[in-house]
């Protein structure tokens, strides 16, 4: 019985994570090229203090509820199917990647990703929306710290919160009845999937092909934290490493 009321809690939390943080930039409409970078730095030092505090308090929802009773129940089981796990295992048996070589790795695909993605745009005529850069030491330095931030962020909300929370809850779920190998994979699959399509929704106001590369990194990234143990230190690590890349040729 109190395994139901935890569930219950962490159904709540999921879609108020989903609702409250998840969603809402997929919404932005891009801005005029007019507008400044940020319009007032107290605005900008508050929201970045806003998203830190996000993601202090989901990293530690992820790592406390290990202590509950649901919590061990989670870890006690797995949703993967043996096909998924196969792959994973085959994944890290690649030379038995470190940290180090894998946040390599994982960088070099994100900016490959964002190579190709750019080409096929230029190829079609299309263009990406230009992101509108800061003009002054103040604003480069919080533009600066929010690329490190956000990079944070995105990974603690999209690459671990989601997923995992999705994971222990169909795993609840498939306990207490009896579901067919099938309706296993899909949950699987939703767990997984949806956190990726939403990422990349996000970015839609930069372009249809910046949003294609941000579903790209999604599932590069997500792919990094599975191989190393679900760490969030290479990920973050190359996350971050990207963006700063991004706004160096952005502003030479």
């Amino acid at each position: 019985m109190k395994n139901f009321h935890y569930v219950y809690i962490e159904i709540a939390e999921y879609f108020l994570v989903v609702f409250m943080l998840a969603l809402p930039p997929v919404f932005a409409k891009p801005l005029p090229s007019h507008t400044p970078f940020c319009p007032a730095d107290n605005l900008c030092a508050t929201v970045l203090i806003f998203y830190t505090l996000c993601s202090f308090f989901l990293y530690m929802r992820s790592r406390t509820q290990h202590g509950t009773q649901y919590g061990s129940f989670c870890t006690s089981g797995s949703t993967l199917t043996p096909s998924i796990i196969k792959l994973i295992d085959k994944l890290k048996s690649l030379g038995r990647v470190k940290p180090l070589f894998s946040t390599v790795l994982c960088f070099a695909g994100l900016v490959f990703s964002a190579f190709l993605w750019n080409r096929a745009a230029q190829y079609t005529g299309k263009t990406v929306q230009p992101i509108i850069l800061p003009k002054d030491y103040v604003h480069n330095i919080l533009f600066l710290a929010g690329t490190v931030i956000l990079a944070c962020y995105e990974e603690i909300v999209f690459r671990l919160f989601l997923p995992e929370r999705a994971h222990c809850i169909a795993l609840h779920l498939r306990q207490k009845r009896e579901t067919a190998h099938g309706l296993q994979s899909m949950l699987y699959a939703a767990a997984e999937a949806i956190p990726i399509i939403v990422f990349a929704l996000g970015h839609r106001y930069l372009g249809l092909y910046a949003a294609l590369n941000a579903f790209t990194c999604a599932v590069i990234l997500r792919v990094c934290m599975l191989v190393n143990e679900r760490s969030l230190v290479p990920g973050c690590t190359a996350h971050i490493l990207y963006n700063l890349t991004v706004f160096f040729i952005l502003t030479h």
